[in-house]
């Protein structure tokens, strides 16, 4: 079942074997990250994984400890970014427009603007599959910034911090320039 809501917002359900090939792929064509771990994959697949989906398949793991890790790496990268990139700012402006871009309803932005299907890849209970398109919309952009923090987390544990933070900077900090003047 195809759900299309104004533009490309789409769940649907999945069997978890497509969604753990179509992450693969993401992994491989999109992020540019070879996998040839299973580890990866795993925890990768882990990332995508919301807790209703686990909850309704025993056995998997959902996103929120990987989450805790992403969340910092993501402000320490988006942090020492903003302190190298823009060496004339004060440290009040700098402080602004992190906390614009560490702001979690910003990930999801960034990430559509990359062109890439991120939200389709996530894994949802059937109970969030059936909500309604409003409930779907408010819900969206929270489980995508979960997923994608999980994501950077899963890439921290098994690839290394330079990987995460070339993601972190085709994602997250090619907003920064347009918004440094937002933030003066």
């Amino acid at each position: 079942m195809n759900t299309q809501v104004n533009g490309p917002l789409v769940f649907y359900d999945k069997s978890f074997e497509t969604g753990r090939e179509e992450i693969r792929v993401y992994l491989e064509s999109v992020l540019e990250i070879s996998v040839v771990d299973e580890t990866l994959l795993d925890l990768a697949v882990q990332a995508f994984t919301t807790p209703g989906y686990a909850k309704e398949n025993p056995g998997l793991k959902d996103y929120e400890r990987l989450e805790f890790l992403g969340d910092a790496i993501i402000k320490a990268h988006v942090s020492e970014a903003i302190f190298k990139r823009y060496s004339w700012m004060d440290e009040g402006r700098m402080s602004k427009l992190c906390q614009h871009l560490w702001n979690n309803k910003t990930y999801p932005f960034c990430i559509m603007e990359n062109g890439a299907d991120f939200h389709n890849l996530i894994l949802v209970s059937k109970s969030d599959r059936s909500q309604d398109v409003e409930n779907k919309l408010n819900h969206i952009a929270s489980v995508v910034s979960d997923c994608y923090e999980a994501l950077i987390g899963a890439l921290e544990i098994s690839t290394s911090f330079e990987t995460c933070g070339r993601i972190i900077d085709k994602t997250i900090l090619n907003a920064a320039d347009a918004l440094v003047f937002i933030v003066s």
